[in-house]
């Protein structure tokens, strides 16, 4: 039986801290989190259409089980509001960027229902939508980051400095899914349901070899895409240990409005029961800082790895004092180009946190956030890195 996923509601800091960024467990918070979004209001309808089936492996309706709680996705609101956005795609695997206003005519035109489920599955992934509309709008924002997720390293440096961040809206029919993996660098993240109903299934970051192979592939690359629906169908020979990760596994059903938390360097797979928006980012701080640092130690062994003749030739074309510099240069842009960012990057996050850290208010909760344990391992990983 799969392991269970605490839910909690008007959760503090301080509770949030010591129960699950201390302990790097996962939780799902109710709707009083969110109460205040706007676009609650304005991204969902109500639903007055027959219950729904909830999907099963296949993608295909399951029987004896039916839901009708969830809301639908105003659609037209959004074709208005947004319908001009560039949005990136999924399509069966299949990368591409389309203006919303084009997928939202493409779910109209094939679905007779956006609950339907035999149909394709075109999935926007990704969407930085409050990246798109900046802060310099006079309209209420349509989301606000909740409490206990705003001591965040990773968007706090990333729009003070980029134009880019980790800020994503996801949105797609039921059936639509994103495969397993670990979000980037082993970062936090916080997804939260605005409309529709989510499964997830979660794996401890004691499992991850169990699951893995050392050059990132996961157990669900092995499946087809109608298998890797639930994790089914996984060959033992290939996989001896899948009974250890297998028990360890959490499956849980994330209802609207609900917000889950997925703790540092758990690996993930989620699928759409319904049509889903979704809201989500990638985030970080001190307390999963270790465990970050190092992630990226194992990816540029990786990259090291995948590039080792390059290495090669630059020690038989340049003199010993240049060719070191050279190939510390090609493997931290190539880190940068996919994951989008490198050690560069990650030490400025770090220091900006720091310093950020030092103004934070003295409030019971806030206080604890930066205790000087924490504050003494982040100071040891920058001189580390420094010397990497």
């Amino acid at each position: 039986m799969p392991n269970l996923i605490q839910r909690v509601s008007n959760i503090s800091y301080g509770e949030f801290r010591t129960r699950h960024l201390v302990t790097n467990q996962p939780v799902i918070v109710g709707e009083e989190l969110i109460e205040t979004w706007s676009c609650l209001q304005h991204w969902r309808v109500a639903n007055s259409a027959p219950a729904s089936k909830a999907v099963a492996s296949n993608g295909l309706p399951e029987e004896n089980t039916s839901f009708s709680t969830c809301s639908m996705p105003h659609l037209a609101y959004m074709r208005i509001k947004y319908g001009e956005n560039t949005v990136p795609v999924d399509e069966d695997g299949c990368r591409s960027q389309k203006a919303l206003r084009e997928v939202i005519d493409i779910w109209e035109q094939e679905y007779q229902s956006v609950h339907e489920t035999n149909v394709a599955k075109m999935y926007v992934k990704d969407w930085h939508l409050a990246l798109q509309l900046g802060t310099s709008s006079e309209e209420e924002p349509f989301y606000t980051t909740p409490g206990i997720f705003a001591d965040d390293w990773m968007n706090n440096y990333y729009r003070k400095y980029t134009n880019d961040d980790f800020r994503f809206v996801y949105m797609g029919p039921a059936g639509t899914f994103t495969r397993l993996h670990r979000d980037v660098y082993t970062s936090y993240s916080w997804s939260t349901n605005v409309v529709g109903r989510k499964r997830w299934w979660l794996f401890p970051p004691t499992v991850t070899s169990y699951i893995t192979r050392p050059n990132g592939e996961t157990i669900a690359d092995d499946l087809s895409a109608e298998a890797s629906f639930d994790l089914q169908g996984i060959d033992a020979a290939i996989w001896p240990n899948w009974h250890i990760a297998k028990d360890a596994m959490y499956v849980v059903e994330q209802e609207e409005g609900e917000t889950i938390f997925v703790p540092s360097g758990w690996y993930h797979q989620v699928l759409n029961l319904t049509f889903c928006i979704s809201i989500n980012h990638n985030w970080c701080n001190s307390h999963n800082l270790t465990s970050m640092y190092y992630s990226m130690v194992d990816a540029v062994n990786r990259v090291e790895r995948s590039i080792d003749d390059v290495k090669g030739l630059l020690q038989k074309r340049l003199p010993a004092d240049e060719w070191e510099a050279e190939w510390r240069r090609v493997v931290q842009e190539l880190l940068k180009q996919d994951a989008g960012w490198d050690w560069s990057t990650f030490l400025s996050m770090v220091i900006l946190g720091l310093e950020e850290s030092r103004d934070l208010p003295t409030s019971a909760d806030i206080s604890k956030v930066h205790d000087s344990s924490v504050r003494s391992d982040t100071d040891i990983l920058v001189r580390d890195s420094l010397r990497t």
